[in-house]
């Protein structure tokens, strides 16, 4: 590509989109670096987190989350660095519950779960059994989960009460899959699709 191929164009002086292809605003600043997001229901906005720092995420640290909240209406953002889950959050398995609830499964706290109530703001602790730290969770019948992956162990919880864990057996003839992905494809017959992987991340 030569630099004749590059336009530069004026923040305030954006090119008129295509009829078809949506239109993109000016960006959003954030008081931190993203590394994860989702829709809270309740209110629309969207909560976002780093890690420990709102740019650091390896080394010391595991005891808290950088987050923030973006109002798509307002356009007001604020933050908050969560620290009553003692919970680092970072590259952690994301999912909602039944009742629309964020959870949030390990990362670099390997064995914290964070669960997220929009409907009342509330930042708590679940806990769940996890072979690492990039869960594939799907919210089923009941009020029930099913971990998929990545470990080759596959469980379900309960959310009702104090919650409940019970085996699912080994998933088929495959092995511990650590940052490959799965897909529930077929919500109603609860088929879900896993691709890639490894033991590891080396």
């Amino acid at each position: 590509m030569s630099i004749a191929e590059v336009n530069v164009y004026d923040a305030t002086d954006l090119p008129p989109p295509p009829a078809t292809a949506g239109v993109w605003g000016l960006t959003v600043d954030l008081p931190l670096v993203p590394v994860s997001a989702a829709v809270q229901w309740a209110s629309g906005r969207l909560l976002l987190w780093s890690s420990f720092s709102w740019n650091g995420f390896v080394g010391a640290g595991g005891h808290q989350t950088v987050t923030a909240s973006y109002d798509p209406v307002t356009q007001l953002v604020s933050g908050a660095t969560i620290t009553n889950t003692d919970h680092d959050m970072f590259c952690e398995g994301l999912s909602l519950d039944a009742n629309g609830r964020i959870v949030a499964a390990g990362g670099s706290s390997d064995r914290g779960t964070s669960i997220y109530d929009s409907t009342s703001d509330d930042k708590s602790l679940g806990h769940i059994y996890r072979g690492d730290n990039h869960g594939w969770l799907f919210g089923w019948k009941d009020g029930s989960v099913f971990q998929a992956g990545p470990a080759v162990a596959m469980n379900w919880y309960g959310t009702a009460g104090t919650g409940s864990q019970s085996a699912a057996g080994n998933r088929a003839s495959d092995t511990d899959s650590m940052c490959g992905n799965a897909i529930m494809y077929d919500a109603v017959g609860g088929k879900i699709l896993t691709v890639g992987g490894a033991p590891n991340y080396v």
